[in-house]
């Protein structure tokens, strides 16, 4: 869910390659990030806000976007802001179209009709959802014996503090504001025509993949790799294959 972000710094033989480090920021009251403030309105526009301080206090000013789900408001409201900053995104099922978005496509549906008039029922069958899915027991999910469950359970224990749920309610009602900025991405793709580079697993419900071939309309030089997987498309079977693409992308040199 965050926006990893990408810093490209000269490699051992600097006239051959570039290496570069990953700066993998919580957003506010996420990992082990702090609860802002009464004052601090949940939204997108302030995320990106805080995320753009941060990168400005560590002196990096030019850099790539590796951004997933909530990750992809963040980094396209950073994009359009501050295009001159932007070497490239890095796109793992992050949508900006309606094409890759179902559930928003019906105009007289639950979400967006939560969205014109915030629903305290649909936010409490969302948290009690959400509740039951984090509560689920380690050996329980499932998961493969590569996988570290210490992880998800971390993730679970902040996921059920107090008043946690609830608050991320706020960036849920708040993405119809994403929606409505889609057009606005868009054209920003298609005035800057950054390099994109899209691993997609194909097997997403929330995002499909009518998502990701439509950033094709704007960027028509786009990557995309359509991958097994779902929505969390990096997985034990295939996080070596995308950290691949991602070093064969790099190595093709950026803007």
């Amino acid at each position: 869910m965050v926006s990893f972000l990408i810093h490209h710094v000269p490699g051992p033989d600097a006239t051959t390659k570039k290496d570069f480090y990953l700066i993998a920021p919580d957003y506010p009251a996420h990992g082990y990030s702090e609860v802002p403030g009464v004052n601090y309105a949940f939204t997108f526009d302030n995320i990106s806000n805080t995320v753009h301080e941060l990168l400005d206090q560590l002196g990096i000013h030019q850099y790539s976007i590796f951004m997933q789900d909530y990750g992809s408001p963040v980094g396209f409201r950073l994009a359009v802001k501050y295009p001159e900053r932007i070497d490239a995104l890095i796109i793992q099922n992050g949508n900006a179209y309606m094409e890759g978005f179902p559930e928003a496509q019906d105009l007289n549906g639950k979400l967006r009709e939560y969205w014109r008039n915030k629903n305290n029922k649909f936010e409490k069958d969302w948290i009690e959802y959400y509740r039951k899915a984090s509560s689920v027991s380690a050996d329980q999910r499932n998961l493969s014996a590569k996988v570290n469950p210490d992880r998800r359970n971390m993730d679970a224990e902040i996921m059920l503090k107090p008043g946690r749920l609830e608050l991320f309610m706020q960036l849920w009602f708040d993405y119809g504001n994403n929606v409505k900025s889609y057009a606005q991405w868009h054209e920003y793709l298609k005035k800057y025509q950054p390099r994109v580079l899209i691993t997609w697993g194909k097997d997403d419900t929330y995002f499909t993949i009518p998502g990701a071939l439509a950033y094709l309309k704007d960027v028509p030089k786009a990557e995309i790799h359509l991958l097994n997987g779902g929505h969390w498309a990096v997985t034990e079977n295939n996080t070596t294959e995308i950290a691949g693409l991602i070093e064969r992308f790099f190595s093709r040199g950026v803007n």
